[in-house]
């Protein structure tokens, strides 16, 4: 993985992380699909927390996103940053959707102590 995306992913799941994001993963699809590189996967515990988390994604993170879906009062919120996209669920909808099956032949990549394994 390159230096760049790495240093991206890490940024991206501590400002998650910082406004208390739940069952964050990141799932590698590079082999899998041409729409991007990365999904991250994340849950709020309410509209209020979704809204909360993709503000500080835009606040906070140095790119500005291609393209936002689903901000007005929804379940899902998915922000394109074309290499890597995020996806915030609702914990029902999370469950609904299941992306994480969806996309099982995805490797997980896991983050210990600020590094990616």
């Amino acid at each position: 993985m390159e230096v760049h995306i790495n240093k991206k992913i890490l940024t991206l799941v501590k400002i998650l992380e910082e406004k208390q994001a739940v069952e964050t993963k990141i799932l590698d699809v590079r082999n899998i699909t041409w729409i991007t590189d990365y999904f991250i996967i994340t849950s709020a515990q309410s509209s209020v927390q979704a809204k909360a988390l993709l503000d500080s994604i835009i606040e906070n993170f140095d790119e500005k996103p291609l393209s936002i879906e689903g901000t007005s009062s929804s379940n899902w919120i998915l922000i394109d940053f074309q290499d890597i996209i995020i996806h915030i669920f609702l914990s029902e909808a999370r469950l609904f959707y299941n992306l994480e099956k969806l996309w099982a032949d995805a490797r997980e990549i896991k983050i210990t102590e600020e590094k990616i394994l």
